[in-house]
């Protein structure tokens, strides 16, 4: 695994502005510079998606409001499918930059950054530091992966530990087998972040120690407290959740969770586990071609998998690929962990096309992308995001001023089912559901409390019938919030 030819690390130009431009040291600071450019710029702002981004920063919320960092709420009440990494993370990030969408979707966007880096130091390791530039860059660029690492979801964390794991294997196998040290946390540490897929990295790890022959790691004490740790820290929590919960926990992480949700919902049709693969055919782009050259050329080049660099990489794509086609539920969010290796390909053929004319031009034009993208977009009111949740983001003042002081809030089940998560976290406070039959409304509406309902605009006639008191509070969009009496909503801060 020693680098390609002798120009490997060496400036490809005579010149000054060659000679840092194209050292190794500024290569990595350039793509750390994109990649910070690309997922950390604007970032507050434009609301929090209802799923999940809500619900992971409501979960943060509520280890800040009770203390318990060991059980997860939504709602006061005990949830038990989420493991707790990432409900930490953001809960640490709300203690460091206060709670907010910038703070809830802080960690996602680190994730990606160190993602980037580990992306870099493994293509590096495992061939020269221009598939290292190469690959990192690929990463950052890859709009699937630049997109989720700007929501407060835990797949691109994931992606990030993932790396880590596998580059951790990497040195272990290759320089020292302390690094199996490394390797067990970090694979417990996607078990705490994402469950049993956090066993996926395992699975390569194993898969790729008997292809390659590794058989003489089987005698290293490393070896084995790198697995030791591996089930102690990772298994640590799902233990505690046992002890604590007992059956509700297993029928809420395992039954409905893992079995229910990971395995059974969903087609099992042909057509469904094709799902990743039309996804890449469509979304990975323009990379999908640099990929594909790089695993020929890389095959060719090891005369298949006796290479081990050619074994590693084929293995982490074909599990990834394989394991989560033939689970239940599918998001292409979920493939992201596969990305890094994606990348290396790319990256790897990038450096076999590319002459060194190419790179200084890729480089320089690199470079300058970084400067003017981030200037043009930090300057201006060019948006990154879409705007998500407006609707409620303009009714949660309304409905956290006067449930504060005691009313009631209640929704239709449609607005409930795609609305209540970002209502919990924009004004502290979740709707119940109601059916719009006119006796549940009258019975939800009765007494002489207040009562705010939730419901979308072809929905206000079936409550105006079954409900002749209710009143106009405000509208925004489609949402529309009602109260059974007439309110004075003036002095109400609003978004």
């Amino acid at each position: 695994m020693n680098p390609r030819g002798a120009e490997a690390g060496r400036p490809l130009g005579d010149s000054l502005y060659d000679a840092v431009l194209l050292t190794p040291r500024f290569q990595l600071l350039l793509v750390l510079a994109f990649a910070a450019f690309a997922f950390f710029s604007k970032l507050d702002g434009h609301g929090l998606a209802n799923y999940d981004d809500c619900i992971y920063a409501q979960q943060g919320k509520e280890i800040l409001a009770t203390g318990n960092w060991l059980t997860i709420h939504i709602e006061g009440r005990p949830v038990f499918d989420t493991p707790p990494l990432f409900p930490w993370l953001v809960t640490l990030s709300y203690k460091i930059f206060g709670v907010g969408e910038y703070a809830a979707r802080f960690p996602s966007a680190l994730g990606g950054l160190l993602a980037v880096a580990m992306t870099y130091l493994l293509a590096r390791k495992l061939f020269n530091p221009w598939v290292g530039f190469f690959s990192a860059f690929v990463l950052a660029a890859t709009i699937p992966f630049a997109r989720y690492a700007r929501h407060a979801l835990r797949d691109v964390p994931l992606a990030f530990l993932v790396c880590l794991a596998i580059l951790a294997l990497v040195l272990a196998l290759q320089k020292d087998r302390r690094y199996f040290l490394l390797w067990g946390v970090s694979i417990a540490a996607c078990l705490a972040m994402k469950s049993i897929l956090g066993l996926l990295p395992l699975a390569i790890s194993g898969l790729y120690i008997l292809a390659a022959r590794k058989w003489s790691v089987l005698r290293e004490p490393y070896f084995w407290l790198g697995n030791l740790l591996l089930t102690v820290v990772g298994l640590a929590w799902y233990a505690h959740q046992y002890w604590l919960h007992g059956q509700a926990f297993v029928e809420g992480h395992f039954v409905q969770l893992i079995w229910s949700y990971g395995v059974v919902k969903g087609s099992h049709s042909w057509g469904s586990h094709l799902y990743y693969l039309q996804e890449l055919a469509t979304g990975y782009w323009p990379w999908l071609p640099f990929s594909l050259i790089g695993g020929v050329k890389l095959w060719k080049a090891g005369k298949g998998m006796r290479d081990e660099r050619t074994t590693l990489l084929l293995l982490w794509v074909m599990v990834y690929l394989v394991g989560l086609s033939l689970a239940g539920a599918k998001n292409i969010r979920y493939l992201l962990p596969l990305f890094p290796a994606t990348a290396v390909l790319s990256g790897y053929a990038l450096d076999q096309l590319l002459a060194e004319r190419g790179k200084r031009i890729f480089v320089r034009g690199a470079a300058l992308f970084t400067v003017i993208g981030a200037l043009v977009v930090n300057a201006t009111p060019l948006p990154l995001s879409s705007e998500r949740e407006v609707e409620v983001r303009v009714l949660a003042p309304y409905v956290k001023h006067f449930v504060d002081q005691g009313a009631r809030v209640i929704a239709s089940p449609e607005v409930h089912f795609n609305k209540n998560n970002a209502l919990l976290f924009y004004s502290d406070h979740g709707a119940t559901p109601v059916k719009l039959a006119p006796k549940r409304l009258q019975r939800a509406f009765a007494g002489s409390g207040l009562v705010l309902c939730l419901v979308r605009r072809a929905e206000v006639p079936a409550v105006s019938r079954s409900v002749p008191e209710a009143r106009l509070v405000r509208e925004a969009g489609e949402l529309v919030l009602l109260a059974n009496r007439e309110l004075d909503i003036r002095g109400i801060k609003t978004w």
